[in-house]
């Protein structure tokens, strides 16, 4: 199984050569192409696809997935604190996710928390 992230960023070329191997491998190959923008993939790979489009999620799922991996990487996160970051990534999970990232790695979730900012 091979996982194509932001697949419609490849070039005609690069879509052309993954529709052979597609037609070449198919037996033994599971293809997953994430996208943004289906219409940017070319016609030939949709038609071999089972297209399934997901919703972005809530701001809701974003804060309890924000807690999660605070939790799993032992970080305390104040819920205040996720729901702004939810609130700012537009819906985006990966978004969210690097904020987090980015918020510990400056150390301002340890100092909120530390100073009872949230």
């Amino acid at each position: 199984m091979i996982v194509v992230h932001e697949a419609d960023g490849l070039s005609r070329d690069a879509q052309a050569g993954l529709r052979r191997t597609m037609e070449k491998y198919s037996a033994n190959l599971r293809l997953v192409l994430l996208c943004t923008s289906s219409p940017k993939i070319i016609q030939p790979i949709r038609s071999r696809c089972l297209l399934v489009r997901v919703p972005a999620p809530s701001e809701q799922d974003i804060v309890r997935v924000l807690l999660g991996v605070g939790k799993s990487a032992g970080i305390r996160v104040p819920e205040k604190f996720a729901e702004r970051l939810a609130e700012k990534s537009d819906r985006n999970l990966r978004r969210a996710i690097l904020l987090l990232e980015a918020a510990h790695t400056q150390s301002y979730v340890t100092f909120c928390c530390f100073w009872g900012v949230f």
